[in-house]
């Protein structure tokens, strides 16, 4: 893979970092103090004043883009937000799978990695999981323009509402597949020829 594909990824994860880090910057204070309880997504009201959570990290983000799913999205990140806790939406660049199928139905599979064989990789610690129509969880590579767009939508739904940050897990995207194979589908090897 070119250096080019692997800075552009990383490129990718900074710009998308520093569009949502704004509030972060504006504070007095340390973004992350050591008394802090961060919680790994939002675990409701009931359970964050029992812990004393005082951060959310990975929060998710709506689970479609309509509506009733940013509504509730943004109802349940307000209830958190009430308690004084400090909201961080989540992005996923590799276990994004079911949504990424659901953005682009028809063409999904483009954006797929793939080995040296022209086999789709799947994210391997979600073996077990299953989309519309069987599909597995791919792992989608960073460099496919579908991809992109899809990172891309994912932020704006995670930035529906107000937040103090984002967090984005597995920010090396399909610079970290080399383990599994890849990726050597027909964006990475144009970018790699050229």
């Amino acid at each position: 893979m070119s250096m080019q594909l692997l800075v552009s990824t990383q490129v990718l994860a900074a710009l998308m970092l520093a569009l949502c880090s704004a509030a972060l910057c504006a504070e007095k204070e340390p973004p992350i103090r050591r008394s802090d309880v961060v919680f790994m997504g939002n675990k409701g009201v009931e359970v964050t004043r029992a812990y004393g959570g005082t951060v959310v990290s990975w929060g998710g983000r709506p689970w479609a883009d309509n509506k009733k799913a940013l509504a509730a999205h943004h109802t349940r990140v307000q209830a958190i937000r009430a308690l004084g806790v400090r909201y961080c939406p989540g992005a996923a660049f590799r276990t994004a799978f079911k949504g990424m199928i659901d953005f682009a139905p028809k063409d999904f599979m483009d954006s797929v990695c793939r080995t040296l064989d022209g086999k789709p990789i799947l994210v391997p610690w979600l073996w077990d999981h299953k989309q519309k129509d069987g599909h597995p969880a791919y792992w989608f590579c960073t460099n496919a323009p579908g991809y992109r767009a899809y990172l891309k939508h994912q932020v704006k739904l995670c930035m529906s509402t107000p937040a103090e940050g984002l967090h984005i897990d597995d920010y090396a995207g399909t610079a970290g597949t080399e383990w599994r194979g890849g990726c050597f589908c027909r964006h990475c090897m144009a970018a790699f020829r050229e």
